[in-house]
């Protein structure tokens, strides 16, 4: 202490008051427009999910009932088996694609949307030219090539399905 100088009197002061931590409820709106996108992302991937695991199943359908339409027509002429075979492959165009589009083809027109999507030539200067003549014939000139044929529309289904 300094003599000649008068003693100050004690201050009572206090240590330093940190505020409250921040509560955890409710979020900040960032969180919650973060959350939104996470819900919407997960919502439509799961969508999209779903439709690429229906899509498989219902190749897995076609490629079995083209299966069963093989084994079951074994014994029949070439020409109802030909008319079965196309009119699955029909059925399934009218499923992928719009109606008035597919539903009035036959012949040429027909062989054509088929190359078009996806037999690649093959439907119009290929094995699968029996498809448009094939069906309507009583007795079959030639005779199809089925081992060149089924692959040819298995591939068209694996395309389309």
């Amino acid at each position: 202490m300094i003599p000649g100088q008068a003693q100050a009197p004690e201050l009572e002061l206090r240590d330093i008051h940190l505020p409250a931590a921040p509560d955890i409820w409710p979020p900040a709106p960032g969180w919650w427009l973060v959350a939104l996108l996470l819900l919407v992302t997960c919502f439509f991937g799961f969508r999209y999910i779903i439709k690429i695991w229906r899509r498989q199943q219902q190749k897995k359908q076609i490629i079995a009932l083209l299966d069963a339409l093989e084994n079951e027509t074994q014994g029949e002429a070439d020409n109802v088996r030909l008319a079965k075979l196309s009119g699955l492959m029909k059925q399934l165009a009218i499923s992928r694609f719009p109606g008035e589009q597919v539903s009035s083809l036959s012949g040429k027109a027909w062989l054509s949307f088929l190359d078009e999507t996806g037999g690649s030539g093959m439907f119009s200067h290929g094995a699968g030219q029996v498809l448009a003549s094939g069906p309507y014939m009583k007795s079959m000139e030639q005779q199809p090539e089925w081992n060149r044929l089924k692959p040819l529309i298995k591939q068209w289904v694996e395309t389309n399905a």
